[in-house]
């Protein structure tokens, strides 16, 4: 989650913002748990819009993508906290792929995100690595030219 805190907003005229937003120069991260920087584009060519959002976690993203909306997701970046001690750093892991996965034949399915380079991960409330199963299949494709969303 984020907090905002009203020192930090930024006066923003009335006409250039849809009705009831606020603009911050900087949230709190209200718990150490990785969440996502998502880029999602609607039209083509010429036409084209990027908007990018700052997602609390695997699920928001999830239900973001699968939104009704006439855009597709076309970059995504998992912040990572700090691991613990002697790590204080956050780190920042840029998703080629998006793939449900499940741990056995009928079990429960997780989101499991695929990195630049090639090691998948999960990002619920820590990161952790996955093995990949047998039991897979592709959700979102960022590395495809088109960006490919199944």
């Amino acid at each position: 989650m984020f907090l905002t805190v009203p020192q930090l907003a930024v006066p923003f005229p009335p006409a250039l913002a849809p009705a009831g937003t606020k603009f911050w120069r900087a949230f709190h991260l209200t718990f150490p748990h990785p969440w996502f920087i998502a880029t999602f584009q609607s039209g083509e060519g010429d036409e084209a819009l990027c908007a990018t959002w700052v997602m609390a976690s695997d699920a928001d993203l999830f239900e973001r993508v699968n939104s009704p909306a006439e855009e597709r997701l076309v970059g995504l970046v998992c912040m990572v906290p700090p691991l613990g001690p002697p790590s204080t750093f956050w780190s920042a892991r840029k998703v080629n792929s998006i793939w449900f996965e499940r741990a056995t034949e009928g079990g429960p399915t997780s989101l499991v995100f695929r990195d630049s380079a090639g090691l998948s991960f999960a990002a619920g409330l820590r990161v952790e690595p996955v093995e990949p199963t047998d039991h897979h299949q592709l959700f979102v494709d960022l590395a495809a030219e088109d960006g490919r969303q199944v």
